[in-house]
């Protein structure tokens, strides 16, 4: 004998509806998910981007401070009699009165082998 096809069998629905369900569900979920999904994700996004700008500041401010100790501590120096004079020796200044003395290179010697 042969079996009678039965469209109103109930496992037989059930499987129609899970097929109808997933292909309506899940493009209405994949639209749902690039519609709405970068709203709901841009606070977060935005919020990572501001922690990384805010650690990059504050490297920046680190590197600034530390910077100006330097250069304060130069300009101590150089407000002090001996720094100035050392200053302008390193800039080739003279002082009134004082002579200048050039040493000349000597020729480096080759340690080439002729």
């Amino acid at each position: 004998m042969a079996r009678k096809r039965d469209k109103d069998h109930p496992r037989r629905r059930r499987s129609a509806f899970y097929i109808l369900l997933a292909v309506v569900l899940v493009p209405f979920l994949a639209f749902c998910f690039v519609r709405f999904g970068s709203k709901i994700c841009k606070p977060f996004v935005l919020c990572w981007q501001m922690r990384n700008e805010v650690r990059e500041i504050e490297a920046e401010n680190a590197r600034l401070k530390r910077e100006n100790k330097e250069l304060a501590a130069k300009r101590d120096q150089l407000k002090t009699k001996a720094g100035a004079i050392a200053e302008a020796r390193k800039l080739g200044l003279v002082r009134k009165g004082e002579k200048v003395v050039v040493e000349e290179a000597q020729p480096q010697k080759s340690t080439e082998h002729d």
